[in-house]
């Protein structure tokens, strides 16, 4: 059976008050990418690509 997180967490209210994405822990979660499979891929366009998305994080911290 699916199982929210706010339901897992119990932040039901909390979630629901700020509009935050209630996603589903058995279905949701497939689609989030680990992005520390990109240190080592071998994959020619994904080269690189752990550091620039780091970087890129990195600049919205400091804006923040």
């Amino acid at each position: 059976m699916p199982r929210f997180l706010s339901t897992e967490l119990g932040l039901q209210s909390e979630i629901d008050d700020i509009g935050a994405f209630d996603l589903l822990l058995d279905i949701d979660s497939n689609y989030f990418i680990n992005i520390k499979r990109l240190k080592e891929t071998k994959i020619p366009e994904f080269i690189d690509w752990y550091n620039k998305i780091n970087e890129y994080f990195r600049q919205i911290g400091i804006l923040l």
